[in-house]
């Protein structure tokens, strides 16, 4: 029984989080192309800014209740999340991602005094591949960035090269050690230190973010040093033909 209930739970949570996830970025999406962001001055008194939130927040909730289906009888892993998601490609601007994403998590950053700045590539071409998908990678990373910058800022890049996008998310943060980078896109893990401890999480995000990055034949990686801050580095092809099978 124990066991049949496990699974039902874990099946439950991998449903909940694709579901949340997916909400999440299509609410953006929707708000950019029709113009719903408006003034950010105003931001807190517009409905979808608390709408947003929540369904950030449940992403958080429901990848918490898989930690704890994890450590309570094992069996819920990436591949249970990512192997429910089904790519959907079609044209799309990353250009317009970038400064979707930019102008969803700048309150946050707002709210903690520091500068978050955005560089995207004057010539950057339009792409193919899951524009959600790829909202849902950059709001986890920006999303990391912020909440480990306490002072300083985060900056989001975003260029090609060779039918390549390159993104970047970099902060100035308390940096990570080699020996951290090691496991940090594995599953149900963080880096270990006392900083990371205070500010909690589940360690699902960077990897489930990479199995998306995956599914795209793109790639995803850090550049860290401790107390140099880190940077985020994903590469993804411009065209995206087919879907891939995450390594």
């Amino acid at each position: 029984i124990n066991s049949t209930l496990g699974k039902s739970v874990g099946s439950l949570a991998a449903a909940s989080v694709s579901f949340a996830v997916g909400l999440a970025a299509l609410v953006l999406i929707t708000l950019l192309v029709g113009g719903g962001f408006g003034d950010l001055g105003e931001a807190r008194d517009l409905p979808w800014y608390y709408l947003i939130g929540g369904l950030l927040g449940a992403v958080y909730v429901t990848t918490a209740l898989i930690a704890v289906r994890e450590l309570g009888a094992g069996g819920v892993t990436v591949a249970t999340i990512t192997g429910q998601l089904t790519l959907s490609l079609a044209d799309y601007s990353l250009k317009d991602v970038v400064h979707g994403v930019f102008s969803a998590v700048e309150p946050l950053a707002t709210e903690k005094n520091i500068a978050f700045k955005v560089e995207v590539a004057k010539d950057l071409p339009s792409g193919h591949g899951d524009e959600r998908r790829v909202t849902q990678v950059l709001l986890n990373l920006v999303g990391n960035a912020i909440k480990f910058t306490d002072q300083g800022e985060v900056t989001m890049r975003a260029s090609a090269i060779n039918g390549s996008y390159t993104l970047s998310v970099s902060d100035t943060g308390p940096g990570i050690s080699e020996a951290d980078q090691a496991k940090l896109f594995q599953e149900f893990q963080q880096a270990d230190n006392s900083i990371t401890r205070k500010k909690g999480g589940t360690g699902l995000g960077l990897a489930i973010s990479k199995r998306i990055i995956e599914m795209q034949g793109g790639r995803i990686w850090v550049d860290s040093r401790p107390g140099q801050g880190s940077t985020f580095f994903v590469s993804l092809p411009v065209e995206v033909e087919q879907q891939a099978r995450p390594t």
